[in-house]
């Protein structure tokens, strides 16, 4: 005779978190590193008659996409959860409206191309560099290790995208051929998965196209920061390698490598 399982009761008689208690340590870690400081500095997205500021706008976007929400219709299903109140250091969330504006502040328009758009544009690139080099300041315990060896990690994928967008073309796409697409680089410190160093491209540039360039790019952002690795592990997919990208890792000493190969013709005989 097969035993029942016996009942077991179960009360909760105080609610501390909700189910998005992760977002505790996320909390914590903003305030350390000093994101709103940050995004109120470098950014460049003037309040105007905004009830918010850009470090509540650019806060309130990482909010939610943290919370699982994927896309900013479904935000109002977080937007009361105490804990991404705190994250975000805001009384009341955005509406779905004003978090709609902030991205359309940043959208290839004709707007863009005047001064003021460019200078925008430009705020974002200064802000990336802002976040690099205050996790440089900030991980001391990192930066002792980096001292010894870092190991940098270059990625290439097609990014299929619908619609009309800005730079996207007709390319190598094997997932949907024939649709437009972006290709772009990436270059992320391994022990943290930090990007460092970013490339955007039109759909139809060559995989390899800008590649030794782009890694001039992601050593420069170490030596930037006051990073100096004895030695440097660089490690690529097989849309990045390329005679001319060895050839330039080559005359640097201190760099060892590893990519994946494809096994074509070109690189067989």
């Amino acid at each position: 005779m097969k035993k029942s399982i016996p009942k077991i009761e179960v009360r909760f008689q105080r609610k501390v978190f909700t189910s998005r208690g992760g977002l505790k340590p996320m909390s914590r870690f903003c305030d350390w590193f000093g994101m709103r400081e940050l995004v109120e500095t470098h950014l460049d997205l003037p309040k105007g008659e905004r009830r918010y500021s850009s470090a509540d706008l650019v806060c309130s976007h990482l909010g939610f996409r943290l919370s699982g929400i994927r896309r900013i219709s479904q935000s109002a299903e977080v937007a009361k959860d105490p804990l991404l109140l705190e994250m975000v250091g805001i009384d009341q969330y955005p509406s779905e409206d004003t978090l709609y504006d902030t991205l359309h502040r940043f959208s290839p328009t004709e707007k863009m191309l005047d001064e003021e758009g460019i200078e925008r544009l430009s705020s974002l690139w200064d802000l990336h560099e802002a976040f690099v080099g205050r996790f440089f300041q900030r991980s001391r315990e990192w930066r002792k290790k980096a001292c010894r060896s870092v190991t940098i990690d270059i990625d290439s994928h097609v990014q299929p995208v619908y619609g009309l967008q800005q730079g996207a073309r007709k390319g190598y796409n094997p997932k949907k051929p024939g649709r437009l697409s972006y290709p772009p680089l990436v270059a992320t410190l391994s022990s943290v998965r930090m990007p460092i160093a970013g490339l955007f491209r039109p759909g139809d540039t060559n995989g390899r196209t800008e590649i030794v360039e782009f890694f001039e790019m992601a050593i420069e952002a170490l030596s930037r920061n006051g990073i100096k690795p004895r030695l440097i592990q660089m490690r690529g997919d097989s849309g990045t390698v390329c005679e001319e990208l060895l050839a330039k890792i080559e005359s640097y000493p201190n760099i060892r490598y590893a990519f994946s190969v494809p096994m074509n013709k070109a690189f067989r005989g």
